[in-house]
């Protein structure tokens, strides 16, 4: 079916790609796509080249058609791939169509298979904090919304007097409704006090800590940008500003569009957004939903501008004076993750099509079946830690942490890093008998078919392990888990000493106070063991002789994690599947014998024994 090449430009904002693309003189563009639209790839390609025809810039990408895969010079073509990055007028186009990680999150690591220094990221986003090491954007999906869309949410607050109860409006939606959250912080805005015909567009002015935001675009070349910027923030940061905002009662929860481009994370949108530096932390500064930032939204009766203030943490929002309003979109991981984290503390409201609002009446069953895991894990003895993402910010740290605490408490433990988690994969560990998934917030209540095994996530793990009470309120971001106090005091003890890892919870519990209550014992021991492996220093070595010794001392055969390493090698030793073996049967050649013939159906011995019966 041939597609309308306007619509696939409007669909995937190829105008702004191809503006990004030439303003920051990115060379190897990564595309990453979700499974829905990977049939659009090569109409994505072919109009990215289109758009830069114009600018005497050379396309390679690596969707071909099928005459050309076949021949031989295609191989010749990939091998010179990498040369041609390095020329000033090419930009190579890779599509990463299997992707090693969930559809919401950047796959960074194959665009760096690709040596790609820009990733174009399309479809749903968790919006996650993440490590982002090469520049790039997010093209969400576009929601169609139904006629009279607006107007039937004014007109619900209206009858089910929301309005009345004076309580803030915080918008959370999914990242499908990007263009139109502007126009839906509209309908939340009572027509007695605001005039609803009101347009958004080029009224929107953000507001970061009392530094003024406006005109900033991804559709302006960098050039022109910072004039404009000048003007606008002499324009309108005065003192008088403040007296003519009148507060709409609204917060609204901005996505984030683009990470690391020139250093930077943009939160807001392509023709408007505010820009962060890259090293700043922001999640310890402001208020976020769902990895969304926060914003209230002012009128200036005066100049009729909307004003978005962001939203510090200094501020103490109060979820009793607020309605939190949720708009999902084909997709029941962000609601169920809401729910979980903010359904214990808000008024919530879920958009439905047919109901406008309805109320939430899911979440008891989700923590019911959630709250089983949490006493399997209790009575587990074996576990296995699946790193699904390993972009994700603070994930080493978590998965130290939980590795040091299940070593603390005499449990065993497997890291598993993987891409796609299925059953097949999880069942050759036949030991472990449950897992705790590290990934993104919106995957972190992964269910599978036909497994036998159970899987939690960090979270409940911390409740097993009495590190936080049930509330019914859970807690997905790495960053906020780490932050808790009971398990912030026992990251800190983790980092006091190295070695505390390959020690049981019986024996001492540092090396320092070993050395303190032991010296007499310690240094006969010490010097028993140098006489034994006297042979392995290196007189000549550059390393130092004492650090040798050091070395030696601390990792002898009985030391506690050589100890370790060794019980593991002994218990692999009993398992039957050890892998394909090279080398197996190679004393004894087969004899090549005859198969048998035939169709899918048959066999033709089968055939010959039906006509002799006939």
């Amino acid at each position: 079916m041939k597609k309308n090449p306007n619509e696939v430009i409007e669909k995937y904002d190829i105008e702004l790609i191809t503006k990004i693309i030439l303003n920051y003189n990115f060379k190897s563009i990564a595309i990453q796509l979700p499974d829905s639209m990977l049939n659009d790839s090569i109409y994505i390609c072919n109009a990215i080249q289109n758009e830069l025809k114009d600018k005497n810039i050379i396309i390679n990408s690596n969707i071909d058609n099928k005459e050309n895969c076949m021949n031989l010079q295609c191989e010749h073509n990939k091998s010179e791939l990498k040369e041609e990055n390095t020329s000033k007028s090419n930009i190579n186009l890779y599509v990463l169509g299997d992707t090693t990680l969930n559809e919401c999150c950047e796959d960074y690591v194959s665009a760096d298979h690709v040596h790609a220094d820009f990733l174009i990221h399309f479809g749903i986003s968790c919006q996650s904090f993440i490590i982002p090491y090469i520049p790039s954007i997010y093209i969400f999906n576009k929601n169609k919304l139904e006629k009279n869309f607006f107007l039937n949410i004014n007109k619900y607050l209206i009858e089910n007097k929301i309005f009345e109860q004076k309580k803030i409006s915080t918008i959370l939606c999914d990242v499908s409704y990007g263009n139109s959250m502007n126009d839906i912080a509209a309908s939340f805005m009572h027509k007695s006090i605001f005039d609803y015909c009101i347009s958004f567009d080029n009224k929107v002015i953000f507001n970061v800590d009392n530094d003024i935001f406006t005109n900033n675009s991804f559709y302006v070349n960098s050039n022109e940008k910072g004039e404009k910027e000048e003007v606008n923030l002499r324009e309108y940061n005065n003192d008088d500003e403040n007296d003519n905002l009148i507060f709409t009662n609204v917060i609204i929860c901005i996505h984030r569009i683009a990470n690391n481009i020139n250093k930077k994370v943009y939160y807001g949108f392509f023709n408007k957004y505010v820009a962060f530096d890259i090293e700043e932390k922001i999640n310890e500064k402001y208020f976020f939903l769902c990895g969304r930032l926060l914003f209230k939204i002012f009128y200036n009766v005066k100049t009729k501008h909307f004003i978005y203030k962001i939203v510090n943490k200094e501020e103490n929002l109060s979820s009793e004076n607020m309605n939190l309003f949720i708009f999902p979109y084909k997709n029941d991981n962000f609601l169920n993750r809401t729910l979980l984290e903010y359904g214990n503390d808000y008024d919530i409201f879920i958009y439905n099509e047919e109901k406008i609002f309805m109320k939430n009446n899911t979440i008891d069953k989700i923590l019911l079946k959630r709250y089983n895991l949490i006493e399997k894990c209790k009575n587990s003895d074996i576990f296995g830690i699946i790193l699904g993402n390993v972009n994700l910010d603070k994930n080493i740290e978590l998965r130290k942490l939980i590795n040091y605490i299940l070593r603390k408490n005499g449990k065993k433990c497997f890291i598993i890093v993987t891409n796609k988690i299925n059953s097949a994969k999880l069942e050759n560990f036949l030991d472990i008998e449950i897992y705790i998934l590290l990934t993104c917030p919106e995957n972190n209540l992964l269910e599978l078919k036909d497994f036998s095994k159970k899987i939690i996530n960090a979270y409940e793990f911390f409740i097993a392990y009495d590190y936080i009470d049930w509330e019914c309120k859970y807690v997905f971001e790495f960053y906020d888990l780490l932050n808790i106090t009971t398990i912030k005091k026992e990251f800190e003890n983790m980092h006091k000493n190295k070695y505390f890892l390959w020690e049981s919870a019986n024996e001492l519990t540092s090396l320092q106070d070993e050395e303190k209550n032991e010296n007499q014992e310690k240094n006969s021991e010490e010097n028993l063991i140098l006489e034994k492996y006297d042979h392995l220093i290196d007189y000549n070595s550059c390393i130092p002789i004492e650090e040798q010794k050091k070395f030696i001392i601390k990792f002898h055969d009985k030391s506690q994690m050589c100890e370790y390493f060794i019980n593991s090698l002994k218990e692999n030793e009993k398992r039957e599947f050890k892998g394909v073996d090279m080398n197996y049967n190679i004393n004894s050649i087969p004899e090549i014998v005859q198969g048998l013939k035939g169709i899918a159906q048959r066999y033709n011995s089968d055939m010959k024994f039906f006509n002799k019966n006939a």
